[in-house]
Order: C-alpha cells, then structure tokens, then sequence
C-alpha cells in the first residue's frame, strides 16, 4: 500500500542505502520533498508518522547542496553588471503586443507567444519554480481577491511547493492588464476545448510540460535580449536584482524566493557579493580620480 511505501522508518532506510555514507545528492534532497508532497496529498499517514516525515525531509533540505553552475552565474553576472534586467522586465509588453498583431494571420502561434509572455511576466515578479508556474490554476492559485475587475494575487499553498513554503505574490495593475488580455483573448486558443482551469494549457487536457516550457521561454528572452534565461534561473536573477539594489539583505531575497531560512539563502548567494563589492570599489577609484 501507499502508506507502507512511505512509512518513514522505510523511507529512513532507502534515503540512508541512497546515501551510502555520504552527504545527499540534490536528486536525494528533492525524494524527501516528493515523498512528503505524495504523503500530505493523499492523507495515507497519520499524523505521527507524518510529522516524522516531515523531520526527514527537513534534514535533507539542511544538506542540500549549494554553489551555481557556470550557466547560472552568466546570468547573476549580467544582472549584477548591466541593465539588462530592464530590458528583461520590459519584455512581456513587448511579447503581448506582437502577440495581438498576429492574432488574426496565425492565431496558435500568435497564441503560444502571448503564452510565454505571460509566464516571463509572472516570473519577473515571482519567481517560482518551473513547474508550479506550469500548474497554475485560475481560481485556485491566481485569484482577483477584489472582484473581476481587480489585480491578481498569486497563491500557492505549501504542500505543492517543493520546501514546503506557502506562496503569495500580489501582482500589480500592469501585470493584472496582461494575464486579463492573455486568458481572454489567447488561452481559448490553446484548450483545444478541454474543460479545465490551468492557466497555461498543454496539449489534451494537462498543463503545459515543465521543460518545455522553460525552454520556450529560455529561447524567447535569449532572441530578444540576448541572454538565455530558464525559469529556474529567473530564481538566480531576483537574487542578484535585490542584491544589488540591497547588498546583503538575505531575508528579502530568503522572502522572495520562498526559502525556509536566511542560511541557505546567505549560502549560496554570499558569492554575489564580491562583484558587487568589486563595482562599488570600481566607483571609487574614479572618483578619487
């Protein structure tokens, strides 16, 4: 059964056997959040077992790996050095208008465009993991709490987000304006007549693949702006943004980013600092010139 699948004192020994002696891989990490995620859904636990865990998942997560890839410091490197962000931040207006010129002469596409538009938008101001942005629903996590005239509010609720954080993100009058043209005038397009609330329909009756969705938008920032950013790495540029604009402020960017606390966060952007302790010394040296 299910419940004997997740009973923590089996689960403690896989984990341990997977382990082998040494500190958790991310893939070991991310079990203990799935496996905790599976176990709250189904409500299969009681409520000791459960809490147990819960506690294995929290000491995974104490372990989990840190440090950025090459790929994802090209990115924090960017944000930190230029104004590229701006232009980043500018492009879902950019992406909806094209969207609407070429809604009557190819609709679909014009439609997927309008799609990716509103999923950078969203990432801009919260930049959630991939596959909740892919599993929005409308009226369950995106939600006009002031009626169907009002701005949006993103919710998601704890036990679909990876670390087991609540997330709310209230979106303002611009963004509103684009996810309202987005739903009303594009997603019809793209339902294929499934009776569904998901924000960013996939083919049939599911949301929109994790991948390649992230993919579509990684291609369409890189056309636009130059630089390839996935919708993991819009994680990596909120970090570098606050940083920069607030060095040292980790509980902002631990907010944010939905982190559960600030040491992770200081962690694994503490390196972020040095470039821009490195910029600020730059200033200097003209000045006093």
């Amino acid at each position: 059964s299910l419940a004997a699948l997740l009973d923590p004192d089996i689960v403690e020994k896989i984990i341990d056997q997977m382990c082998d002696g040494e500190p958790p891989k991310t893939a070991v990490v991310d079990l203990g959040w799935r496996l905790c995620a599976l176990a709250e859904a189904t409500n299969c636990l009681n409520e000791e077992d459960l809490a147990r865990l819960k506690d294995i998942r929290e000491v995974l997560e104490d372990q989990r790996p840190t440090g950025m890839t090459l790929k994802n410091l090209r990115v924090v490197r960017a944000v930190m050095t230029s104004d590229i962000w701006r232009r980043v931040v500018g492009l879902p207006e950019k992406l909806m208008e094209q969207a609407l010129r070429e809604r009557a002469t190819a609709p679909v596409r014009a439609a997927r465009l309008a799609q990716r538009a509103a999923g950078i938008g969203i990432l801009t101001f919260m930049p959630v993991r991939a596959g909740n942005l892919a599993n929005i629903e409308i009226g369950t996590n995106l939600v006009q709490p002031n009626g169907a005239t009002g701005d949006y509010l993103l919710t998601i609720p704890s036990a679909e987000v990876k670390n087991g954080v609540d997330i709310e993100c209230a979106f303002d009058a611009a963004l509103s304006k684009l996810i309202t043209i987005y739903i009303r005038e594009f997603r019809p397009l793209l339902t294929a007549g499934a009776n569904h609330n998901l924000l960013f329909p996939g083919r049939g009756d599911g949301a929109r693949g994790v991948a390649g969705f992230s993919e579509g938008i990684a291609r369409e920032v890189e056309k636009e702006i130059g630089l390839r950013v996935t919708a993991h790495q819009f994680r990596h540029a909120a970090a570098a943004t606050i940083l920069r604009k607030d060095p040292g402020n980790y509980e902002f960017v631990r907010r944010i980013l939905g982190h559960k606390s600030t040491k992770t966060t200081r962690e694994f952007y503490i390196a972020l600092e040095g470039i821009e302790a490195s910029r600020k010394f730059a200033g200097m040296v003209r000045e006093g010139h």
